[in-house]
């Protein structure tokens, strides 16, 4: 019965999905066969037919449907012959054996073939009915375009079925753009004379694009449904054509949000149609462009973010999206690698648990009981009384633990029953001393074991930032990269490695790395690098290890970091503040500082070892959480002694005008703005006290004419409103520092109680 059921659950399934199907093709083949070209009857029905495979008669339904409705069955006789034609090809052929070039050519086939019928039915009704040139050459024209229409869908969906999303790059973005050019124009051919459908959604297209490419997804989109447009009826294009530059010009308002964005569309697009004329289309375009705006703010947020994972997120041409999937599976072996190590790391946390707490169990009393009062010729005497026998151990081993060891007249006293007290208190002594190194043994393999799980933990995190890092790289464009290398090769580094890709933030980026420092121009080389790589980019930010260097090109920031510094020891001695300044491209810079607890030579060790440690992970991609775990493990097996510093971690972004600042036990930090400061305080402890020093982090987004104020501990809160006082005089970063500086060394009647720095960081727009 419960096979016969299954069978039968099978068989219904499939049969309503064929249903469904076929309602779908019928409805694409009604929509399409209401499309219009030039303003007459187009034939892109019959690409929605051949595109149906199977449902091709229920898709020739619909047109005939279509065609009825509008009340012109004759002059839909070429297509609806056409598509009987195919559909009998397709029936003495199936799709599997359709294509006689092969599988691989069986788009660019079936798109001759729809071209070829349509050519051949338009001309037999050209001969036997008479007819002028120009619908004659529209037939022609419409043929082709079916057939184009027919290739390019094709070869996207066979695209999408191999990389699960729809990549906007190279000749698979430029068919995308020509599927909505006609989808345009056949939604477009809907029109009521109110609204036009296809219209609004390309308002709404427009504004999509907008919010994922900004500027250049605006204008595109704008230009592609103009194309749409003309392509139905050339008398709605003229208002039309105004998409492109509000597209162009909302995309610079996107940063104050979508209202705002929206709010700029509307009323550029307004303006615009003032500007060329009252004229009959202007009111139904206008209220296309609040029908497509009124619907993209109201689409809720997690459908644009499905909308988004379906289309590639690139917008520069030439690069492969083969690397994209080498890519993902380099991130996934990270990312199982890193899980693997957090298992191993558990598993040694749970035997540690097991080890610490058998060793809670088992005390000096109950091992004398089992090992020596087992070997005693009086201990039935002794374990008929076994709770007084363990309470006077117990008695025993806490007078061992006070005193180090029992005599025989400790024995006598508080264990009476006792026989041999000489031999007893000479046994109990040796178990003790054993028990005691077992555990001093059992501690230093648990804290060796502590450590082992600090560095796995650490190196899942390394595992987890370098997956990141390759999550980054959204494509690569090898040709590009070999254009760098030649580069690097006429300058005489045949050994040059280059790669060009594409980051999260959609910037064209330039990494090379050579086996010797590089030694000449750095401007000619970024002029010759940048043509290379089709994009201007600043000069390069260099990093050396060894005998590897890599130098790492980027596009020019957006804003400057302009930094100043004042440093001061207490007393004649060596300062204990240490700090640092790198970049680690142009657009992301680094600001350190550190401070060893106490004063001298001690403390300026610890704080040089901590800023020396956390800018060389830093530079080799590791994030900052991730440097500071690795730091904290470092300093607390760096000595027998006591080894800790504070540490603030400054990383600025000067694309996206944004700061991170980490803090481990630093005194607060200040930002000033317009004015008025706002303390960054930290209550985490400094690195190296803890096996798990948790720090702070804050996320700050910068403005033009903010000031960042770090401070060891020596600097008085009192420099935090000299430094709003200095901030509207306009003077420079380092005259700042000095004047604080010595406001902090007067307030101290000249004498500094602790080490003082102080590092200043003014960001600024670049002109």
């Amino acid at each position: 019965m419960e096979k016969v059921m299954m069978f039968v659950k099978e068989k219904v399934a499939p049969s309503r999905r064929q249903l469904v199907n076929g309602l779908i093709a019928a409805l694409a083949g009604f929509v399409c066969g209401l499309g219009k070209v030039l303003g007459l009857p187009g034939e892109i029905n019959v690409a929605a037919a051949v595109l149906s495979g199977d449902y091709i008669l229920a898709s020739a339904a619909g047109s005939v449907a279509a065609y009825a409705l509008m009340g012109s069955v004759a002059s839909g006789m070429v297509q609806l012959c056409a598509i009987l034609m195919i559909a009998g090809i397709r029936f003495i052929m199936p799709a599997d054996k359709l294509s006689f070039f092969g599988k691989h050519n069986e788009a660019a086939f079936t798109s001759l073939m729809t071209g070829a019928v349509l050519i051949l039915f338009g001309c037999v009704v050209s001969l036997s009915m008479p007819t002028d040139a120009f619908t004659v050459s529209l037939r022609m024209i419409n043929a082709l375009l079916c057939g184009c229409t027919v290739y390019c869908a094709m070869t996207v969906i066979k695209n999408y079925r191999f990389a699960e999303s729809f990549d906007l790059h190279g000749l698979n973005g430029m068919y995308i753009g020509i599927l909505y050019v006609i989808a345009i124009s056949v939604i477009s051919s809907l029109n009521t004379g109110v609204i036009d459908p296809g219209r609004a959604l390309g308002c709404f297209c427009v504004l999509l694009g907008v919010r994922r490419y900004r500027q250049t997804g605006g204008a595109v989109m704008g230009a592609l449904t103009t194309c749409g447009v003309l392509l139905c009826s050339p008398a709605l294009a003229r208002n039309t054509l105004l998409l492109a530059t509000s597209g162009l010009i909302c995309g610079v308002f996107w940063s104050f949000g979508a209202v705002v964005t929206v709010g700029v569309f509307i009323f550029i697009s307004l303006v615009s149609l003032a500007a060329m004329g009252i004229n009959p289309d202007t009111m139904p375009m206008f209220a296309d462009i609040l029908l497509g705006s009124l619907v993209f703010l109201a689409l809720p947020l997690p459908v644009f973010n499905k909308i988004r994972e379906r289309f590639s997120i690139l917008r520069i041409s030439g690069f492969k999206s083969p690397v994209e999937h080498v890519s993902q599976t380099t991130l996934s072996r990270l990312s199982f690698a890193s899980r693997t190590i957090g298992e191993i790391r558990e598993q040694l946390s749970q035997i540690s648990t097991a080890m610490e707490r058998r060793e809670l169990d088992t005390d000096v009393s109950d091992e004398a009981i089992r090992t020596i009062c087992a070997d005693c010729t009086f201990s039935n005497s002794c374990f008929a009384h076994l709770r007084q026998l363990k309470w006077s151990m117990g008695k025993l081993e806490r007078v061992c633990m006070k005193y180090n060891c029992i005599s025989p007249a400790d024995v006598e006293k508080h264990l009476t029953e006792c026989q041999r007290p000489e031999y007893m208190s000479r046994r109990f002594n040796k178990t003790y001393r054993t028990m005691v190194a077992q555990r001093a043994g059992n501690m230093r393999i648990s804290e060796m074991r502590g450590f082992l799980g600090e560095q796995l933990s650490s190196m899942e995190d390394v595992l987890n930032d370098l997956s990141v890092r390759v999550g980054s790289v959204r494509q690569i464009d090898a040709a590009l990269s070999a254009q760098v290398r030649r580069v690097f090769d006429d300058l005489g580094y045949p050994n040059a490695r280059a790669c060009v890709f594409v980051d999260e933030n959609l910037s064209r980026r330039v990494e090379v790395y050579l086996t010797a420092q590089f030694c000449g121009d750095m401007s000619k080389l970024t002029i010759a690098v940048s043509a290379a790589a089709d994009c201007d980019l600043d000069l390069p930010v260099i990093t050396r290890s060894k005998e590897l260097t890599r130098m790492c090109f980027t596009p020019a920031p957006v804003f400057a970091a302009e930094i100043g510094s004042f440093c001061a020891s207490r007393g004649d001695g060596c300062s204990g503040d240490s700090y640092d300044v790198f970049n680690v491209s142009a657009t992301e810079k680094y600001v350190l500082l550190s401070d060893g607890m106490g004063t001298g030579k001690r403390a300026r060790l610890d704080s040089v070892f901590t800023i020396s440690l956390v800018s060389r992970l830093i530079r080799c991609g590791i994030s900052m959480t991730t440097a500071h775990k690795m730091v904290n493990s470092m300093l607390r097996v760096k000595g027998w002694e006591e080894s800790f510093a504070t540490l603030d971690l400054l990383r600025l972004d000067l694309c996206g005008a944004s700061a991170r600042i980490l803090k481990s036990g630093a005194a607060p930090s200040y930002l000033c703005r317009d004015g008025g400061v706002r303390i960054l305080s930290s209550d985490a402890f400094p690195a190296g006290i803890l096996p798990c020093c948790q720090p702070d982090i804050v996320d700050l987004k910068l403005f033009d004419g903010d000031i960042i104020m770090l401070a060891s501990d020596g600097v008085d809160k009192a420099a935090a409103k000299k430094l709003c006082e200095l901030s509207v005089t306009g003077i420079g970063v380092d005259e700042m520092c000095r004047v604080l500086g010595h406001c902090c060394i007067d307030l101290c009647d000249g004498e500094l109680k602790d080490d003082a720095t102080i590092i200043l960081v003014r960001v600024s727009r670049c002109a």
